[in-house]
C-alpha cells in the first residue's frame, strides 16, 4: 500500500512538472503583454501631450520582424487604411526616447530686401539667352534659389519662381530709375534676378555655403508615397518602358546600382535636400541611427527659407507671396503639365510623349506594396517625418500671419487663378501638346514659356493681372503696372 501511495504521489509530481513550464511561459507572456500595453499607453499619452512636436519612435529590427509575423497571422492590420499622419506601430521591446523634429515659422521679409542680383550671367540662364538657357552656373552664394524635386509639381513651382525673378528685376529697375512703369516688351530684353531652379541636389548646388542674408532658398514636398508612385509611372513606365509589375526594384532603387548612393535607404528627400556635406561620407553607411537622422532632418528644415506642400499648393504660394512681400500678380501660374498631359521626354530621345495614366490594377499593386512592405516603410520613414514637419511648419507660418490678411490674399489669388486658367489655358503655346505627339518639342522661341515647360502663358498672365488690378503691392501706395 505504501508503495502504491508513493507511486501515486510520484505521478502527481511528474504531472505538475509538465505544467510548470507552461504556466511559467504564460506568466511571462502576461507580463510582456502588460508591459507592451503600458508602453503603448505611455507613448500615446506622450504623443497627446506633445501634439506640436512630431514624435517618432523608430522600429528596431526585432519589432519589424514582429510586425511581419503579426501581419502574417492577422490581415485586419493590413486592411487598415494607410494614413500618413496615423501609424499603427507595434511598440518596440525597449522604451526608446521619443525623437523630436521641431516644426518652424518661416520668417517674413520686406519686398525691398528681396535678393535680386542683376549683375552677371551666373543665373540658371544668362538673361539675354533666357529662352535657351545653359545649365546653372553653380555654386553661387547669392540669389533667388529653388530646388526642384521630382514629381511634386515642381515645374509649376519653378514657373512661379521664374515669374517672381522677372517681376522683381522689373521692380528693382523701377526703384533705381524712380519710374512707375517699365515694359518687359520682348523676352530678349527682359531682365531677371539671378535665379536657380534645378533638378539637382542641394549639395551639388552648394546651398550649404550660400549667404543666408543675400539669398532665398525654397523647395516643395509631396506626400512620399504619392510622389514615389508618380515617379515610377512617369519615369519608369512612361519614359523607360519598365513593365508596371517591376515596381519593387525601381522603388527601392535596386535596378540602377551604378547611380546608387549610400543615401538610398535614407529616402529621396534626404538625398535631394540635405545641404550638409557629412551625408556623403563613406562611414555614413553605418550611421543610419535615429539621432543622426533626426539631426539631418532638422538641418534640412532649418536650411530652407520656405518649404511648399504640393497638396496645399494655393496656401503654399500665398504664404510664399506674403513671406517675400509680393503682389498677387507676381505669383500667378498655369499648371505646367495639366494641358492634355504631354511631356517633352527629357533625356529620353527628346520627343513629346503622352504622360500615361497608370492602369487601375498596376496602381493597386503598387499601393498594396506601399501599405504592406516593411522594407518600403523603412525606406520612406524619414521622408514621411520630414513631410509631416514641413506640413506643420506651413500651418504654423500661416497661423503667425494676420488671419484676415491671409484670407484676403488667398481669396484674391484663387479668383485670379480661376480667371487665368479660363483665359490663358486655351491659348497657351506649350513645348509639347497633342498635335506634337512623338515629334520634337516646339522650339523655345515659338512657345510662350519663359523656360522649357515652366512659366508658360506669361503675357496672358500679365493681361489678367492688369485686368484685375493685381500689381499693387500690399502696404504700398504707388501701383506699378507692367503693360
Amino acid at each position: 500500500m505504501a508503495s502504491s501511495s508513493m507511486d501515486h504521489h510520484h505521478h502527481h509530481h511528474i504531472h505538475m512538472d509538465k505544467r510548470l513550464p507552461v504556466l511559467f511561459a504564460l506568466a511571462i507572456l502576461t507580463l510582456l503583454w502588460n508591459g507592451c500595453f503600458i508602453d503603448t499607453v505611455m507613448q500615446t499619452t506622450r504623443k497627446m501631450e506633445s501634439k506640436e512636436d512630431i514624435s517618432f519612435s523608430p522600429l528596431s529590427p526585432s519589432s519589424s520582424a514582429a510586425i511581419a509575423a503579426i501581419q502574417d497571422v492577422d490581415d485586419s492590420i493590413i486592411k487598415q487604411p494607410a494614413d500618413a499622419r496615423i501609424k499603427t506601430v507595434v511598440p518596440p521591446p525597449a522604451i526608446k526616447p521619443m525623437m523630436k523634429l521641431q516644426p518652424r515659422v518661416y520668417p517674413r521679409r520686406s519686398r525691398d530686401t528681396f535678393p535680386c542680383f542683376l549683375d552677371d550671367n551666373s543665373n540658371s540662364s544668362k538673361s539675354h539667352e533666357w529662352r535657351n538657357p545653359p545649365p546653372a552656373a553653380a555654386p553661387v552664394q547669392e540669389g533667388f534659389f529653388f530646388l526642384k524635386t521630382h514629381k511634386t509639381g515642381s515645374s509649376t513651382s519653378a514657373g512661379v519662381h521664374i515669374r517672381i525673378a522677372r517681376n522683381m528685376a522689373t521692380y528693382q529697375t523701377q526703384r533705381w530709375n524712380k519710374t512707375t512703369t517699365t515694359a518687359p516688351s520682348s523676352f530678349s530684353t527682359t531682365s531677371f534676378c539671378r535665379a536657380q531652379f534645378d533638378h539637382s541636389t542641394a549639395r551639388k548646388m552648394n546651398y550649404g555655403q550660400r549667404s543666408k542674408s543675400r539669398s532665398f532658398l525654397w523647395t516643395i514636398l509631396r506626400e512620399p508615397n504619392q510622389r514615389a508612385k508618380s515617379h515610377f509611372f512617369h519615369f519608369g513606365v512612361s519614359r523607360r518602358n519598365i513593365p508596371p509589375d517591376q515596381y519593387r526594384d525601381f522603388l527601392l532603387n535596386k535596378n540602377h546600382k551604378k547611380k546608387s548612393t549610400n543615401n538610398n535607404d535614407k529616402g529621396y528627400y534626404v538625398k535631394m535636400l540635405s545641404t550638409s556635406s557629412s551625408l556623403s561620407s563613406e562611414q555614413d553607411e553605418t550611421n543610419n541611427n535615429t539621432t543622426t537622422m533626426i539631426a539631418i532632418l532638422q538641418d534640412i528644415l532649418d536650411s530652407y527659407d520656405f518649404i511648399a506642400i504640393t497638396e496645399r499648393m494655393e496656401e503654399s504660394i500665398v504664404a510664399l507671396q506674403m513671406i517675400l512681400g509680393l503682389s498677387t500678380a507676381d505669383v500667378l501660374y498655369l499648371s505646367a503639365k495639366s494641358s492634355g498631359g504631354y511631356d517633352a521626354g527629357g533625356g529620353f530621345g527628346g520627343k513629346c510623349i503622352l504622360i500615361q495614366k497608370p492602369h487601375k490594377e498596376s496602381l493597386a499593386k503598387v499601393e498594396q506594396f506601399m501599405r504592406e512592405s516593411p522594407e518600403w516603410k523603412a525606406h520612406v520613414q524619414w521622408d514621411q517625418l520630414l513631410y509631416q514637419a514641413a506640413n506643420q511648419s506651413l500651418d504654423r507660418t500661416i497661423h503667425a500671419f494676420d488671419q484676415d490678411e491671409f484670407r484676403t490674399h488667398l481669396a484674391l489669388f484663387r479668383h485670379a487663378q480661376q480667371v487665368a486658367q479660363e483665359q490663358c489655358l486655351p491659348h497657351v503655346r506649350l513645348p509639347c501638346s497633342k498635335d506634337r505627339e512623338a515629334m520634337a518639342p516646339l522650339p523655345d522661341a515659338k512657345t510662350d514659356c519663359l523656360w522649357k515647360d515652366s512659366a508658360c502663358g506669361t503675357a496672358c498672365l500679365d493681361q489678367v493681372a492688369n485686368q484685375l488690378g493685381l500689381w499693387a503691392h500690399t502696404n504700398r501706395t504707388t501701383t506699378t503696372a507692367i503693360v
